[in-house]
């Protein structure tokens, strides 16, 4: 079978990096992978080079939807991702007549989301409207998370008969304990000095991260414990965030985008405070790794991290810097979550959600045809 996959870019994020995590797993089931994205950023060029037959890497605006029509001609099925590529992808698809399917990573369009996007009350309804209006071209929905599947099928009105829940992915050969640097040249490179409890987390620098909470809860932390907030990631809140950061005189290192497994190497305990999920890839590499994690209770993170993980209500910095503090000082219990993370991190193996994927996928094709 040949997939065009359609994505926004390869700037590496979660549904990046689900997608690169397929293309071996899917090549050794007999896929041949093609790819298109519209916009700069590809941090997977190794993977691309390796496991893509054909790859046109941000080809633009202008030039996606007849690119994407050209490329569609010559494969099986076309898959899309995030909502500008599912609308150009999915359209395109339907005018090369080539069937279409798409990953649904984020659950937008659920109500009680929409306070947390930073996008303007237009662009919102446009994209809504254009996403609603193009998914009826798709043979079948895979949603990562039940939420993200509950905001299609409720609130987009797709039929429950065409979406299937499937999960996202870590490459469990990478993301494995024993791999990266040694665990003192990791802390050093990040800036960790002895003594100090490292929080570490992986995430683009936006509005829904809620990083800026993080950030106030390790302040408070700091007033009572050696502590350094390890933040791994690129986006453009940073500079509101190196404000706040110097406001609060917090101990807190931007250091940009990184090598995940030498950051995660690196810590004591992963934190994912945000407001809203498709479904968090950063925690299961960090359960993976076998580092423990406190995140926000949203549906999406405790849909993943189950009881492997500990969690708290977001828009609470206080709840959150308390629920360090506690594990701080329990070591047992951070050995706990650490071993139930990484059994946990085994039912996201990219071999098996790349083989019940490319089942959907003939399933769908079948029951088309």
């Amino acid at each position: 079978m040949r997939i065009l996959h359609v994505i926004n870019s390869l700037d590496p994020s979660g549904a990046e990096r689900h997608l690169v995590n397929l293309f071996a797993p899917l090549e050794a089931l007999g896929v041949e992978n093609h790819l298109v994205t519209y916009f700069p950023g590809n941090g997977f060029e190794e993977q691309v080079r390796r496991h893509v037959t054909r790859a046109e890497l941000a080809v633009g605006r202008a030039k996606g939807f007849p690119a994407t029509v050209r490329m569609a001609r010559e494969v099986d099925v076309v898959h899309t991702q995030l909502t500008y590529a599912d609308i150009v992808g999915r359209t395109a698809a339907a005018v090369a007549g080539t069937p279409s399917v798409t990953t649904i990573q984020t659950s937008a369009w659920a109500p009680e989301n929409r306070h947390v996007l930073a996008i303007d009350p237009f662009r919102y309804h446009a994209y809504r409207m254009a996403d609603a209006a193009t998914s009826r071209f798709a043979a079948q929905f895979f949603a990562v998370s039940t939420k993200a599947a509950r905001a299609f099928t409720d609130h987009l009105y797709v039929p429950h008969e065409r979406m299937q829940v499937i999960a996202n992915t870590v490459d469990l050969r990478a993301f494995d304990p024993a791999k990266g640097p040694p665990r003192d040249e990791a802390r050093a490179a990040l800036g960790i000095a002895p003594g100090e409890f490292a929080v570490v987390t992986l995430a683009r620098l936006i509005q829904l991260k809620a990083l800026p909470d993080a950030i106030r809860a390790v302040s408070l932390v700091a007033k009572e414990r050696p502590v350094r907030f390890i933040i791994a990631g690129g986006g453009p809140e940073r500079e509101a965030l190196e404000r706040l950061i110097t406001e609060l005189d917090a101990p807190v290192n931007l250091v940009g985008r990184r090598d995940a497994v030498s950051v995660l190497k690196g810590g004591d305990l992963f934190v994912l405070p945000s407001y809203m999920e498709g479904m968090p890839v950063s925690l299961i590499e960090a359960m993976a790794m076998g580092v423990p994690a406190l995140c926000s209770n949203i549906p999406e993170n405790t849909e993943t991290g189950g009881d492997a993980a500990e969690y708290v209500p977001t828009r609470a910095p206080e709840a959150l810097a308390a629920a360090m503090k506690r594990l701080i000082d329990d070591p047992a219990r951070r050995d706990e979550l650490s071993k139930l993370g990484r059994a946990r991190a085994l039912t996201y193996s990219a071999d098996a959600v790349a083989e019940r994927f490319l089942r959907g996928i003939e399933a769908a094709l079948a029951a088309r045809r």
